[in-house]
């Protein structure tokens, strides 16, 4: 019987949308490795994608959000329910495409780049508007804009993953006038007038800058709840990237870093160093290799690097132009001293990993938060819950805390704070960098 999984055993295993997205996602000119792993890994989509709709429900029930009168207009949208708008009009457009074409593979991967942009950017810019105590517009517009984009994405999913899409429309759009099944809607249609190429363009590099960001800051092992002074960016005039004041708060804002600089040239921050590829290079030109070598050995390295974010190396080789791309090249990025860089197609971000003694401290703050955080998901808490909070720990953790005290209460949502007796209704010790917390928390009354 060799490796073979009986049908029943992987859909009470995997689950069946689990495995219709395992196979929507395959390109039918090539074999499934199939396999519970695999499997795993597909389940990861579904589990984002229950997890935004979780979000939704949960603050929704919690500010009564009404679909049928709280929706509000396009003009009230912020930009970045703009952002999310468009690119589910882009999503509609291409799942038009690729059904109609039978090319549901290529859905399956705008989908999964769509759901990461919708969880991880779209929702996490916006949770502190959902959290918000006033159920102002700005409010209102979040969720909006988030019901809009869910009620579009499951139905667009729908015939991939038709049970698990049903059972978010039966809880997220049932109400008067509306079909009694997700199976029984019309498919999304492309409206123009919500679709912003520009705007699209804008927020996607603000993305791409962010990562770059936080890839400086691993390659130095700084976490990213460890707030930094500096960042440095430098984007190339052929990439047309425009960054105004809001979004230059907003990669501060991710990068946890106090201030934002853009510089005239790589070369501030980091210089390249380019190198051939000798096993790329001899596979291509064979017995004409060596002089392949010497002549892209004449070229200076920063026009070297020009020419690769340009598309390549141009070399005259026996009367002919040859292009040596950057996959038959080998880059180092040496950064300059104090700071970790990273770039992708030119665009350069450092971060300046000097740590002043007031970013140790509010470091330090950040990860206790994490922990109290933590700590009410594990008393049952709920999530508008106000608290008490007492902690015993050592001088440098007691020190941090004071010194960003209403900075802390208010992530926690404490109302007083006590480095005294613990005398609360939940206690948990905790490590943290070596240092042993005690953490008791109740609710405030």
């Amino acid at each position: 019987w060799g490796n073979t999984i009986w049908f029943e055993d992987a859909a009470e295993k995997m689950g069946v949308d689990v495995m219709r997205w395992l196979y929507a996602s395959q390109n039918p000119e090539h074999n499934l490795n199939f396999g519970y792993s695999i499997a795993d890994d597909v389940r990861k989509n579904l589990i984002t994608l229950w997890n935004t709709y979780s979000f939704f429900v949960t603050y929704a029930n919690l500010d009564e959000f009404d679909p049928e009168n709280d929706i509000v207009s396009f003009e009230e949208y912020t930009d970045l329910d703009k952002w999310i708008i468009s690119k589910m009009q882009n999503l509609i457009k291409e799942s038009n495409d690729c059904y109609s074409e039978f090319r549901v593979f290529h859905l399956m991967k705008y989908v999964t780049k769509f759901i990461d942009d919708l969880s991880n950017w779209y929702v996490r810019r916006s949770r502190r508007r959902f959290w918000r105590s006033e159920n102002n517009i700005d409010k209102k517009a979040a969720y909006s804009a988030l019901y809009e984009v869910l009620n579009d994405l499951i139905k667009i999913l729908s015939p991939i993953v038709p049970f698990v899409t049903e059972k978010m429309y039966q809880n997220l759009i049932i109400n008067k006038g509306s079909r009694e099944s997700i199976h029984l809607c019309d498919f999304p249609v492309f409206n123009e007038k919500l679709y912003n190429q520009e705007l699209i363009n804008n927020i996607d590099s603000i993305i791409s800058i962010v990562s770059l960001g936080r890839s400086a800051r691993n390659r130095a092992n700084i976490k990213n709840r460890q707030p930094l002074q500096k960042v440095f960016i430098y984007t190339p005039n052929s990439k047309d990237i425009i960054l105004d004041e809001a979004a230059q708060k907003e990669i501060m804002e991710e990068l946890n870093i106090k201030e934002c600089n853009f510089i005239e040239t790589a070369d501030e921050i980091v210089s390249f160093e380019i190198k051939p590829n000798f096993a790329s290079l001899k596979e291509r030109f064979d017995s004409e290799m060596k002089e392949v070598i010497e002549k892209i050995n004449q070229i200076d390295n920063s026009d070297k690097m020009k020419m690769i974010n340009n598309g390549g190396i141009l070399i005259n080789l026996n009367g002919n132009e040859e292009r040596i791309s950057r996959d038959e090249l080998v880059i180092d990025e040496v950064s300059k001293d104090g700071i970790s860089t990273s770039s992708l197609n030119g665009v350069v971000v450092g971060v300046d990993i000097n740590i002043s003694d007031k970013l140790l401290k509010e470091g330090i703050v950040r990860d206790v938060i994490r922990h109290v955080q933590n700590f009410r998901k594990e008393s049952d808490l709920r999530v508008q819950d106000r608290i008490n909070i007492s902690i015993i720990s050592n001088d440098s953790i007691i020190d941090a805390i004071e010194e960003n005290i209403e900075y802390f209460k208010n992530e926690i949502l404490a109302i007083s704070i006590s480095f005294e007796v613990l005398n609360s209704a939940y206690s948990k010790k905790i490590e943290l960098n070596g240092v042993t917390l005690e953490l008791g928390i109740s609710v405030s009354n």
